[in-house]
């Protein structure tokens, strides 16, 4: 009998250190990912890991990394320190996001990227064409119905330039409060 409980317990502390320890790279290898979607220099652990480069929709992502908290998943709650790209390079942020039952929570949020990474490919009306930096700081934000219960930051345009069949409009900076009044941003 002693070995039996002997071998159970060593499957068991194997199977700990099989998740603690399962490697990033393996998990992206089996994940479902869209085909849009590129993911190159995956390293670390599912809890600590990092991305050199992820693609999505032709938007880039430099130094993806996150620190996922274990204690939360208690609480029912994926919970994560998320960075992208450092200071110095064009798009970069950082903050904690966490989902639970009730919806996405993000805190001490800021993002900053330039406005063809934000718009991307879409088609703007009358040829327009928009020029600038984008940056967001999100003290806290909690989904809601229909979109949020709660949000407090601001929204900054800097050095906005909307060229347009019409002309050339130098708008300069741009700060907006962001707030939810009746479930709307």
């Amino acid at each position: 009998m002693k070995l039996v409980k002997r071998i159970a317990l060593g499957f068991f502390i194997y199977l700990v250190f099989l998740v603690v320890l399962f490697p990033a790279s393996m998990a992206v290898k089996l994940a479902p990912i869209p085909a849009n979607t590129v993911i190159s220099g995956v390293s670390g652990t599912i809890w600590s890991g990092s991305i050199d480069m992820l693609s999505v929709q032709k938007r880039q992502l430099e130094m993806v990394r996150w620190d996922l908290s274990v204690a939360s998943l208690l609480t029912g709650t994926v919970k994560a320190d998320i960075s992208i790209g450092s200071r110095s390079s064009a798009v970069n942020g950082k903050g904690v996001v966490a989902y639970s039952f009730s919806g996405l929570d993000i805190s001490g949020l800021r993002f900053e990227a330039p406005s063809d990474f934000v718009l991307g490919n879409a088609r703007l009306p009358f040829r327009t064409k928009i020029q600038g930096d984008i940056s967001a700081l999100v003290d806290s934000f909690e989904q809601g119905l229909p979109w949020c219960e709660q949000l407090s930051g601001k929204l900054f345009l800097n050095r906005v330039q909307v060229t347009n069949q019409f002309g050339d409009y130098p708008l300069g900076d741009i700060a907006l409060g962001l707030s939810c009044i009746n479930g709307n941003v």
